[in-house]
């Protein structure tokens, strides 16, 4: 998603991704690649990425707020980064800084302080993350002869590296663009694009870059500021929709729920009073928004919150899962689901294996929605799920 921001649509791949295992600590690592546009540098490149998403979490605007909220103090050096730049060259190379020693002088006395952590995911048990950090710092520690040079609570041994296959590899050879639009009403180019709402999701641009990959033009929308509530307003929504007139509409993922959005909201309410006439894809809150515009339900997932999971669906074969797109694992990032029975316009036609909704289609519209990530690299013929919702026509 952050390297989208600043590379050539279709250049986004990841390049490795193994599991390093060193004395005290095993490491997944990952290599994405990209290529970067020619209009940015890499100064460009380190702002799009700054600070890391596995030090912040995703979606990253909003997480980045409640870290500043709840630590309500300043972090230093630790999780940031430290690197080189050539202003010649336009070469860099940052690292982030977690197992760091922060040294002090005052005076002609030194004093100093070790900061390690991990990454904290849907499964982390708290005990286990403080004894992993405790873990980490023993190196530096020793070192600054803070620790008895026999002290170690782990076991020592050689680096090793064990290789995981790359699940899906991105290969597009014809792309669109991508462009995000501040204010859509004075923008010429959504005409005969494909309109995203992004409601502040950090896989908004992951799902653009599959669009403009198989050669649409893109167009990106914020679904959350001031200018997205004026376009909320129901007489407002549909002219800019009838003069812009875009090929496409898809209500992106985010946190939260999908009253958070009020433009997402507006466009589901305007397409199930049959007033849109535009293909509509709700993906994650956007499922979860058609849902309940149509009378369903949101409820916490009876079987817990899902975050980066595979998870195997069933289909009936019907709308946007015919084909090879019936039974297959598509990954969850979500704790809500809808549940209950709408109005009757919707038909489940993919659920996971706790009978939870996880697909619906509108049985005379051209409006399909997901709760899982289509656009992600381990949904299984995610893409598949994009392209057949990319061949629905206005006038389906």
């Amino acid at each position: 998603n952050d390297l989208t921001r600043i590379s050539d649509v279709g250049t986004v791949n990841v390049a490795r991704f193994d599991v390093e295992s060193y004395a005290n600590v095993h490491h997944l690592v990952s290599h994405i690649t990209g290529k970067l546009s020619v209009e940015y540098t890499s100064n460009d490149a380190l702002d799009a990425i700054f600070p890391g998403g596995s030090i912040t979490g995703c979606p990253r605007t909003m997480v980045s707020a409640a870290i500043d909220q709840i630590e309500a103090t300043n972090r230093s050096f630790w999780t940031g980064s430290v690197g080189w730049f050539d202003p010649f060259t336009n070469d860099c190379s940052w690292n982030i800084l977690i197992r760091t020693l922060e040294a002090h002088k005052r005076g002609r006395s030194w004093s100093g302080v070790v900061g390690a952590g991990g990454g904290i995911t849907i499964r982390s048990l708290p005990e286990m993350e403080v004894a992993e950090a405790v873990w980490k710092s023993q190196a530096i520690r020793k070192a600054c002869g803070w620790l008895e040079p026999e002290f170690n609570l782990t076991n020592s041994g050689a680096l090793d590296v064990t290789k995981l296959p790359i699940e899906n590899q991105f290969n597009f050879s014809h792309c669109g663009g991508i462009k995000t639009v501040t204010d859509p009403e004075k923008d010429r180019g959504i005409a005969n694009s494909v309109l995203i709402i992004d409601n502040l999701d950090s896989f908004t641009l992951n799902i653009a870059n599959v669009v403009a990959g198989l050669g649409y033009e893109v167009c990106i929308v914020n679904g959350r500021d001031k200018i997205s509530e004026h376009y909320a307003i129901a007489a407002n929504l549909t002219k800019l929709l009838n003069n812009k007139s875009p090929s496409h509409i898809i209500l992106g993922p985010g946190p939260g729920v999908p009253e958070d959005s009020k433009l997402t909201m507006a466009i589901a309410k305007l397409a199930l009073t049959g007033e849109l006439n535009i293909p509509l894809l709700g993906i994650c809150l956007g499922h979860q928004a058609i849902g309940i515009t149509d009378g369903y339900d949101l409820i916490q997932d009876p079987n817990g919150a899902i975050h980066g999971t595979p998870v195997a669906c069933q289909s009936d074969g019907s709308g946007l899962f015919r084909g090879d797109n019936m039974n297959r694992l598509y990954v969850r990032y979500n704790s809500l689901v809808i549940a209950g029975k709408g109005s009757g316009q919707f038909s489940t036609n993919s659920v996971d294996e706790h009978g939870s909704i996880m697909g619906l289609r509108h049985k005379s519209q051209p409006i399909h929605s997901v709760q899982f990530h289509p656009e992600s690299i381990g949904s299984k013929n995610g893409i598949e799920i994009i392209k057949a919702f990319l061949t629905l026509k206005s006038d389906a």
